[in-house]
């Protein structure tokens, strides 16, 4: 077991030689990275107390553009779930 990062340690796989495994291996490290990002802000949040939520004007103009016949009946089913859990 090393005590390189993971990360670290899948980019530095020069020699692979399969390019599908090599991009495999890419994407890998680029999503433990993404999801220690999110963790980060997660544990961010938790620790200050804070709670993420939306302020009545941000409310407002979500709901504001629910109705709008502009956006795809998909967008405004996304929007509607956002602001219910939200509340």
């Amino acid at each position: 077991m090393s005590d390189q990062d993971i990360v670290d340690r899948i980019r530095g796989l020069r020699y692979v030689h399969v390019p599908v495994a090599s991009l495999l291996f890419e994407e890998a490290a680029t999503e433990i990275e993404k999801l220690r990002s999110l963790t980060r802000f997660q544990d961010r949040v938790i620790r200050s107390g804070d709670v993420a939520c939306l302020t009545q004007e941000e409310r407002e103009a979500i709901e504001s553009c629910i109705f709008c016949q502009a956006i795809p009946q998909r967008v405004a089913v996304v929007l509607r779930k956002l602001v219910e859990r939200m509340k």
